[in-house]
C-alpha cells in the first residue's frame, strides 16, 4: 500500500493518529521488527493497521461502526479553533467556536459536518487550561508566573506582592509610570463585581494629559481598609523613587470612600482630594431604590428636590446645608418614609485573565500616549455636549460669585444635570460596585 494513503493528524486530545480511509487510529505500540501497530480510536473497535518504513503493511479486523466523515477543511478548522482557544485566553470559548463555525459556513455554503459544540467542549476547555497556571484555592498560594509580571512589550509590570498582612497585587509599567509621574491629575476608582477570585476588588488609577483619559495602574485588593490603601499606595512611591520618579499629582478624585481618602491625604498631602460626582449621584439613588421609595420620582415635586440634592456638590460650600434642609423640608412634607432615606446621605473573572486583561490594557494606554504626542490629538475627543456643559457650569458660577444670579435660578440651571442622572438610574438595575 502506498504511504499516501494515509495521514497524521491532532486527536481531539492533541495527540497523533492515523487517518486512513476515514477512520482514526491511534498509536498501540512499537514492535520490535521495527514496525508500529496503530488501532482504530473507536473503543468498542478491534480494527488495527501496521505502519513500517511510512508504509501501510498490514491491516487487520473490519470496522463495525460507521466512518468518520471529516473532511480536510473541518480538521483544520477544528485543528485553527483548538490553537485560537490557547492564544486568546481572553475570549470565551464559546464565541471562538462560534465564530469559526460561521467562518466555515461563509466558506463552504454550510457547517452540517462541523461537530456541534458538546461534542468537542472538553477538548476545548482543556485546551485552554493548559495555557493558564492552576488557579489556586488561597491567595496565599497564588504565584504569579514571570510572563504575567510584564506588559506585552516585555517591561516589568508588577512591583507590588505583598502577602500579609493582606494580600496585593499591583502591576503598572516603566512607560505607564512615567505618565503618572508626569500627570498632574488621577482619577483613582475601585470595582468590587468584577474583581478576580480570591479579591475583593479590582483598584484602578488613570491620568488625565491634554488629550484624554488612560488606565496606568492596575491592583487587587483583599479588603477596602485604609492599611490596604495606604499599603498600596507607599509601594508605589517606593517603585517610583526607586525608576527616578517623583509622584506629585495637584488633584486626585475619587469615589466618596473615607478609607481611600485617608490613604491619599496621608501619602499626598499636598495633593487637593476631590470626590467625584458621579458616584456621588449614583449612590444615592442606590439608597433610594434600597428604600423602595423610587416611584416617588414620578412626583414633580420628589424629583425637583432629588435634583436639587444631586446638584448639592456644585452649590458654593456656604449655601449646602441650608439648600439640603429646604429638600429635604419638602422630601418630608409629601412622604414621612424619606426620613431614613435623609439620614443616611457578578461574575469575578480568574485571577489569570484579569492579568492579561491589565496587559492588553497596557498596551493600548501605551500605544494611544504614542498616537497622540506624535499626532497632537486626542484619542479619546469628549463628547460636544460634555464640553458645552463644562463652559456653561464655569460661567454660572463666575455669575453667581459675581452676584449676578441669585441662589434659585443657580439651582434651577444646575439641576439638568441631576435630572440626567436621575433618568440614568432610575431605569438602570442596581448592580452597584459599592456596599
Amino acid at each position: 500500500m502506498n504511504q499516501n494513503m494515509y495521514s497524521i493528524v491532532d486527536s481531539q486530545k492533541g495527540s497523533k493518529v492515523i487517518r486512513f480511509q476515514d477512520n482514526f487510529y491511534r498509536l498501540q505500540k512499537y514492535n520490535k521488527n521495527g514496525s508500529v501497530r496503530w488501532i482504530c480510536t473507536n473503543r468498542y473497535c478491534s480494527s488495527s493497521i501496521t505502519i513500517r518504513n511510512e508504509k501501510i503493511e498490514n491491516q487487520r479486523g473490519q470496522h463495525n461502526h460507521n466512518k468518520v466523515q471529516r473532511s480536510a477543511s473541518i480538521m483544520k478548522t477544528f485543528k485553527d479553533m483548538r490553537q485560537e482557544v490557547r492564544n486568546d485566553v481572553g475570549k470565551p470559548v464559546t464565541q471562538i467556536y462560534t465564530e469559526f463555525v460561521s467562518a466555515y459556513r461563509h466558506i463552504n455554503g454550510t457547517a452540517e459536518s462541523v461537530p456541534i459544540f458538546d461534542t468537542i467542549r472538553s477538548t476545548l476547555y482543556r485546551d485552554r487550561s493548559t495555557v493558564l497556571p492552576k488557579h489556586p484555592t488561597c491567595s496565599r498560594d497564588l504565584i504569579v508566573p514571570d510572563y504575567l509580571t510584564k506588559n506585552l512589550y516585555d517591561e516589568m509590570m508588577l512591583f507590588c506582592d505583598q502577602r500579609t498582612p493582606t494580600r496585593i497585587l499591583a502591576f503598572c509599567s516603566l512607560s505607564a509610570l512615567k505618565e503618572l509621574a508626569q500627570s498632574r491629575i488621577w482619577n483613582a476608582d475601585g470595582t468590587f463585581k468584577t474583581a478576580p477570585k480570591l479579591f475583593v476588588q479590582s483598584y484602578t488609577v488613570h491620568v488625565h494629559n491634554d488629550f484624554s483619559m488612560k488606565p496606568v495602574l492596575f491592583a487587587v485588593l483583599e479588603d477596602k481598609y485604609e492599611t490596604t490603601y495606604l499599603s498600596l499606595l507607599r509601594s508605589l512611591v517606593q517603585y517610583a523613587e526607586s525608576n527616578g520618579f517623583t509622584l506629585s499629582p495637584s488633584s486626585i478624585l475619587i469615589d466618596f470612600e473615607m478609607a481611600a481618602y485617608n490613604a491619599f491625604r496621608t501619602v499626598f498631602p499636598d495633593s487637593t482630594i476631590l470626590f467625584c460626582h458621579f458616584h456621588f449621584a449614583k449612590n444615592i439613588m442606590k439608597h433610594l431604590k434600597k428604600m423602595h421609595l423610587i416611584e416617588e420620582l414620578k412626583k414633580e415635586d420628589i424629583k425637583r428636590q432629588l435634583a436639587n440634592i444631586l446638584s448639592l456638590p456644585l452649590l458654593p460650600p456656604n449655601e449646602i446645608h441650608s439648600a439640603f434642609k429646604e429638600s429635604s423640608d419638602v422630601f418630608l412634607s409629601i412622604n414621612p418614609d424619606f426620613l431614613p432615606f435623609l439620614n443616611r446621605l457578578i461574575a469575578k473573572p480568574n485571577i489569570w485573565k484579569w492579568i492579561m486583561q491589565i496587559q492588553k490594557d497596557d498596551e493600548q494606554t501605551i500605544i494611544r500616549l504614542e498616537q497622540e504626542k506624535k499626532q497632537n490629538k486626542s484619542t479619546r475627543p469628549r463628547k460636544r455636549k460634555n464640553i458645552i456643559r463644562d463652559i456653561c457650569l464655569s460661567s454660572l458660577k463666575t455669575l453667581y460669585q459675581q452676584k449676578l444670579i441669585d441662589l434659585e435660578y443657580y439651582q434651577s440651571k444646575i439641576r439638568c444635570i441631576a435630572y440626567a442622572y436621575i433618568d440614568v438610574f432610575e431605569n438602570t438595575p442596581d448592580n452597584s460596585d459599592t456596599d
